[in-house]
């Protein structure tokens, strides 16, 4: 009762944010009318006026041309201007229908079945359309329009076929009943009302289409007398915008109050259908799917370059259950997840907040708020796949598009168990499995000890240990807490609380320097544990790959240091200064003499940095077409036509980037590698 008087509150505060919003829009829209009114008069009687008056009385060609560009430039205005104004209430946004497929209850009656049951039991009404999609979520949607805060509008629902692996058809209810109770009779009524209100303000403030496209080439006419209304109209269109943004931001901070108290009303609605343990079964289980779908798009990849295919769903079940494993957990659809799949005992982080922008609680306070409900049935609990025709699921696979055709080859279909050996000996042996993931791939400290300046530990010990572990894990998360710290204090996070140790602080006084201290006492603790790798791995039976792996990875670290500064940061003061330039031909002279220097400096360190490239990655297009431009002197002063340079400036400057991030990946590769052989010596 405390939570559904506190949503009435919110809600209140939300609507009366939402009436001053449509009174100034409805302000501006009756504007827009004037100003078409006045278009429309201008055009036929007070702009003929003027250009015949003039016309009578000079004789002038040049003065008639810019009064025939005023009088189209003031049409324009009045009607572009006043479109902008009003072409809202007439736009419908229709949510993108790719990735998901319409289904009908002839395609899939027992999930119809379970839909009808879920809003019989929410007292909702059965949704207008359903949309089975290859997402791991699911949402109810409207296509809505200016007029939908008015007048009731038909909801949508999208089932995410990604949720069926491992989980249960009651865990898909569960699901299900807590989209429509968001929309029930138990649940706030001004909810779809908000929710739809929200979808069209930010539509109205954000949507660009066709008519912003106009203004630019309208702006940038070579007929001045007529390309300088298209300025004035953008100047005022951004001035009305800002003003939509002011007061979409004014309602939103209450929206999103009100919307994470929705999603615990909603939560218990959901087990007042299916009860506490299988609402909490569902929350872990699709944080393990969603932390397995990355690494599900890398199979599936990986598959098709081999001439094999799989059912991606398979596989994602799959990752998820070897995922679990590895965390000493089992998750199976016949069975509920009792706890979150994660590693005990790990550090927690030292910083937290609230963020004021923020529309959903976390699942740990989601699951902590959930009403303790039982269950409604002890029934054995079903997979959901079996409600999911075959056919229907492939079609929904096909959507990914992942496989590739190769002439001549026909693809190797795994699975079952033909499935889950490939994954586990070609994916999780090469993405490594939790133990070795945190040292090599999360956390990015392995140059802390560099065995080409410094000395190896004196003994050998088995350097993957729980108290490393933990150490490797504090600054990863000590580096999370002062990346959040540092977006507060720039202003590009908004938070409304900030806790550091428990304690409370202004988001303007953050203890970054107490924090800094923190991560600067971790440090030697954090590179002994890189010392003690090295020296265990090069000590193994592969020490003299790991030794050349050493030192190839550092190398390329000094020089993707090196590229950072005599190339990457240059450039862009170069690409800086002419921004800010007038064009001028001595602004274009000084940038092809920077852009000469600079090219010196890339043909320089270009043959030597290929060389620390392996051959994928020298084959690679971004490698090969910087290499090829390399191999030829700058053209700066040989072409009397400076557009001949500027072409081949911008290519230069389009492949820097890329080419910084090929190093970048290469320098992961050999930390992946070395990761590889950590794995393979623990198995030997």
């Amino acid at each position: 009762m405390r939570e559904n008087n506190a949503i009435r509150a919110l809600g209140k505060t939300v609507l009366y944010r939402i009436a001053l919003f449509v009174l100034v829009y409805l302000s501006l829209i009756a504007f827009g009318l004037l100003l078409l009114y006045i278009g429309y008069k201008w055009a036929t009687f007070w702009g003929i006026d003027m250009l015949q008056r003039v016309f009578n009385s000079t004789n002038s060609g040049f003065a008639m041309l810019i009064l025939l560009g005023v009088y189209l430039g003031v049409i324009t205005l009045c009607l572009m201007f006043g479109l902008f104004l009003v072409k809202f209430i007439f736009t419908r946004l229709n949510v993108e229908e790719e990735g998901k497929t319409l289904v009908k209850e002839s395609d899939c009656p027992q999930i119809f079945d379970l839909i009808r049951e879920v809003a019989e039991a929410t007292k909702s009404p059965m949704p207008h359309k359903v949309y089975l999609s290859t997402e791991i979520n699911a949402c109810v949607y409207f296509n809505t329009t200016f007029w939908s805060m008015f007048f009731p509008v038909r909801k949508n629902l999208v089932l995410g076929v990604g949720l069926f692996a491992t989980t249960s058809t009651e865990e898909i209810k569960g699901i299900l009943a807590h989209e429509f109770g968001h929309f029930s009779q138990e649940s706030m009524k001004i909810s779809s009302v908000v929710y739809t209100a929200n979808i069209v303000m930010g539509n109205l403030v954000y949507g660009e289409d066709a008519w912003d496209r106009w203004v630019d080439r309208w702006s940038h006419f070579e007929w001045k007398p007529f390309s300088v209304f298209g300025l004035i109209t953008r100047f005022f269109t951004v001035r009305v915008r800002l003003l939509l943004q002011a007061l979409y931001r004014y309602v939103n901070i209450a929206y999103r109050e009100l919307s994470r108290q929705m999603e615990y009303d909603a939560d218990s609605i959901a087990c007042k259908v299916v009860g506490k343990a299988v609402m909490a079964s569902s929350f872990y289980k699709t944080t393990v799917l969603m932390q397995c779908s990355s690494n599900t798009h890398v199979a599936m990849m990986r598959l098709a370059e081999t001439s094999k295919r799989a059912d991606p769903f398979e596989v994602l079940e799959m990752l998820a259950q070897i995922k679990s494993r590895e965390e000493g957990k089992t998750i199976e659809a016949t069975q509920l997840l009792q706890a979150e799949v994660k590693t005990n005992d790990e550090p927690t982080a030292r910083f937290s907040c609230e963020d004021v922008w923020n529309s959903h609680p976390s699942d740990r306070e989601r699951i902590h708020h959930l009403p303790n409900i039982p269950a409604q049935s002890n029934a054995p609990l079903i997979p959901a796949w079996s409600i999911l025709p075959t056919a229907l699921r492939q079609k929904v696979a096909e959507l990914l598009k992942y496989e590739r055709t190769v002439k001549g080859l026909s693809p190797q279909v795994l699975t079952g168990e033909d499935l889950r050996l490939w994954l586990e000996k070609e994916l999780v042996t090469e993405l490594l499995d939790m133990r070795f993931r945190r040292f090599f791939v999360e956390c990015g400290c392995i140059d802390l000890f560099n065995p080409i300046e410094e000395t190896p530990a004196e003994t050998v010990t088995y350097p993957f240990t729980k108290r490393n572990r933990n150490i490797v894990t504090a600054y990863i998360r000590a580096y999370e807490d002062a990346e959040q710290m540092i977006e507060i204090i720039n202003g590009d996070r908004e938070v409304s609380a900030a806790y550091y140790k428990g304690k409370s602080y202004s988001p303007n006084d953050l203890p970054t320097v107490e924090h800094s201290r923190y991560m600067e006492r971790m440090l030697p603790k954090l590179k002994n544990v890189y010392r003690e790798i090295y020296t265990y791995l090069s000590n193994g039976s592969q020490g003299e790959e790991v030794k050349r792996l050493y030192e190839r990875l550092f190398m390329l670290n000094k020089r993707i240091e090196t590229y950072q500064q005599v190339i990457i940061k240059p450039a862009e003061k170069m690409v800086e200064a002419w921004n800010s330039s007038k064009k001028e031909d001595q602004n274009e002279a000084q940038l092809f003499e920077k852009y000469e220097l600079l090219f010196e400096e890339l043909q320089g360190i270009m043959p030597s940095t290929r060389e620390m490239l392996s051959p994928d990655f020298i084959t690679n297009e971004n490698c090969l077409a910087l290499h090829e431009l390399t191999q030829s002197a700058p053209k700066a002063r040989e072409y009397s036509d400076s557009d001949v340079q500027m072409n081949e400036i911008n290519k230069c400057l389009s492949l820097l980037s890329p080419f910084l991030e090929l190093l970048q990946q290469q320098y992961a590769e050999l930390k992946l590698t070395i990761g590889r052989i950590a794995q393979a010596e623990e198995g030997m």
